[in-house]
């Protein structure tokens, strides 16, 4: 979430008097109907907040498998090292 999201936030919840909280699971519900349209699911996705950096991540869990068959939740053992 950037800084400019952050400042519209708290700008609708001192202008409309709406929760915070609800702002930020109206986001996350939003993320994940995007995260379901694209892959079929929403099984293994997740949205995390950081309200210190005002960053906003959605990623998903995979297990790590010898074998590809579902590759929106399933990875490689070599793939999933490469990501760090």
């Amino acid at each position: 979430m950037s800084s400019e999201m952050a400042k519209a936030i708290k700008q609708m919840v001192a202008e409309k008097g709406v929760s915070e909280e609800l702002i930020l699971k109206t986001i996350e519900e939003a993320l994940l109907a995007a995260y379901k349209k694209k892959f079929g699911t929403v099984d293994n996705a997740v949205v995390r907040f950081n309200e210190e950096t005002s960053e906003v991540t959605i990623f998903s869990k995979k297990k790590i498998v010898d074998g590809v068959y579902d590759p929106v939740t399933e990875i490689e053992l070599e793939e999933a090292l490469s990501y760090n």
